[in-house]
């Protein structure tokens, strides 16, 4: 804002005529927020001079009225104006602060936007990596398929000839079989109270106190599990909801067994070749440290012999996102050596009837050689023909033709990869 004050002597000099009530009124060519002051500050200066003039006060006395006057209407003027650059800037201030907090929100937008593309992009890498697992297998399952069909028929002895050559299921595998995504299954886990309780004992109980047909359900499947239980599987998350909750309201069954949902494990690894000198909990502190694991996410299982002298494998039990760590890795750090490290699968076998899903202590069967199945004697002793009794029990079963002519520890039985199967579903990785 310009307002020019009129000097001293311009001011001493009478106004004409008529001026004393114009010069209040006229208009200033001033704009601006502050043009009334400056409006005001002319006005009352100009009347302050018509009214000395027409007092007729002398020159000398109207001078000692005007400079003061002069003087305050200066320091108004000059107080505006610094109010004016002041207000001009706390404007500006607040554009630009407008625009840094469209900035912020523009960066939380974005942001937000980036988190989202990277899990869209975690689960397609997910999806694509299943569909490839699939692939996988269906592709190992069709070679076996095609070579059991060219296999030449059994011989007059009826045994199948070896043939050396020939691909098998496990032949097929020879990495480790890939997790597959299959349809979900409804199932529910029924435990008995009593830890003595076996797998049949439970299945016994169960269905002599509880019938599917009243309960207008049907049962998928029942299949024994370890620790004296047995899984229950239906066809619908309805049905699986109303047989839990028969099995834990019956009053036939309060205190003998409870149904609950199962739960996934964590994944676990296997370290090899670790000094058997070294403590559990020095080895564990050693290996997150170096490998930077997480101490909280993971916990030593239990270990294994090893075939080299003063060594043991350490199997640890891990959360997913240390486990994918960990396996990404391939070799782990401890102090001075180089590991090798591995996923650790390992079905529950009993040893006593080689049948999977229980182990000896739990086992309500009679011991059975492990080369052919039968009762009676070791497998040192056995002159009888290989016969896997898991593959041979699963034929009859499902109603397929799975080679049974191996024992039940062969690296070809189809058994064993079912469980193994089984196990990957059972593990939680996330």
């Amino acid at each position: 804002m310009d307002f020019q004050i009129p000097d001293i002597d311009s001011l001493l000099k009478s106004p004409p005529r008529g001026e004393e009530d114009i010069e209040e009124n006229q208009d200033s060519p001033l704009s601006g927020p502050y043009e009334a002051i400056a409006k005001k500050t002319a006005g009352a200066l100009h009347r302050i001079r018509a009214t000395l003039a027409k007092a007729k006060v002398n020159k000398n006395n109207r001078k000692g009225v005007l400079d003061p006057t002069i003087s305050l209407i200066a320091a108004l003027n000059e107080q505006a104006a610094e109010i004016a650059t002041l207000k001009a800037k706390v404007s500006l201030l607040e554009t630009e602060t407008s625009k840094v907090t469209d900035l912020k929100a523009q960066m939380a937008y974005l942001k937000a936007e980036n988190e989202k593309l990277k899990q869209e992009d975690t689960t397609k890498s997910t999806e694509i990596a299943s569909l490839t697992e699939q692939n996988v297998l269906l592709k190992a399952e069709n070679t076996m398929l095609a070579q059991r069909i060219a296999q030449p028929t059994p011989s007059s002895n009826g045994h199948q000839q070896e043939d050396k050559k020939k691909m098998t299921f496990a032949n097929a595998l020879k990495k480790q079989l890939p997790k597959i995504n299959k349809k979900k299954k409804f199932v529910s886990l029924v435990y008995p109270k009593d830890d003595n309780t076996s797998s049949e004992e439970t299945k016994s109980t169960l269905y002599s106190s509880i019938a599917p047909s009243k309960l207008n359900i049907g049962v998928k499947n029942v299949k024994k599990v370890q620790n004296g239980g047995v899984a229950v599987e239906r066809s619908s998350e309805e049905q699986l909801k109303k047989i839990m909750n028969e099995i834990n309201s019956n009053p036939t069954l309060q205190g003998k067994m409870e149904a609950r949902t199962p739960v996934k494990k964590n994944p676990k690894v296997i370290v090899y070749d670790v000094e058997d000198s070294m403590s559990k909990e020095i080895f564990l502190e050693t290996f997150c440290f170096q490998n930077k694991v997480d101490r909280e996410k993971i916990e030593a299982a239990f270990n294994l012999k090893s075939k080299s002298q003063g060594k043991c494998h350490w199997v640890l039990q891990t959360d997913p996102t240390s486990f994918r760590q960990i396996m990404r890795s391939k070799k782990v750090f401890l102090e001075w050596a180089r590991l090798s490290v591995r996923e650790f699968l390992r079905p529950t076998k009993c040893y006593k009837c080689n049948r999977f899903g229980h182990i000896s202590t739990k086992c309500p069967n009679q011991e059975a050689c492990p080369r052919c199945g039968e009762e009676g004697h070791k497998r040192d002793d056995c002159s009888n023909d290989a016969k896997c009794i898991n593959c041979s029990e699963a034929a009859q079963k499902f109603g397929r033709n799975i080679p049974s002519n191996h024992e039940t520890s062969s690296q070809d039985c189809e058994s064993y990869y079912r469980e193994l199967k089984a196990l990957r579903e059972r593990t939680n990785y996330a």
